[in-house]
């Protein structure tokens, strides 16, 4: 959890994961509620459509419901992925729903 409330040239870790899977066209973005915390808060206040898009998941909460055959793709908080090949996991030819 520290790693992921890290700063990186302003902004934490956390939040530069889910501008990462916002921008590789996550429509609904499930984060644990343990990476929650006033620097992300701040963030998200200036980011409207990723705020939106967050969904906070308190320990056994079910998960967002959402269209049956939607992917789930998860991002390790502490680390940095380029947009891009977030696509192209969720795109991957073969994979589970």
């Amino acid at each position: 959890m520290r790693l992921a409330a890290r700063c990186v040239a302003g902004r934490t870790l956390t939040v530069r994961n889910l501008v990462a899977v916002q921008r590789a066209g996550a429509s609904l973005i499930a984060v644990p509620a343990a990476l929650r915390n006033r620097a992300v808060e701040r963030a998200l206040e200036h980011m409207p459509a990723l705020a939106a898009a967050v969904r906070w998941l308190e320990p056994g909460s079910p998960l967002p419901a959402g269209p049956s055959d939607q992917r789930w793709l998860l991002v390790p908080a502490a680390s940095l992925v380029h947009p891009r090949i977030l696509q192209n996991l969720t795109a991957g030819a073969g994979g589970r729903p």
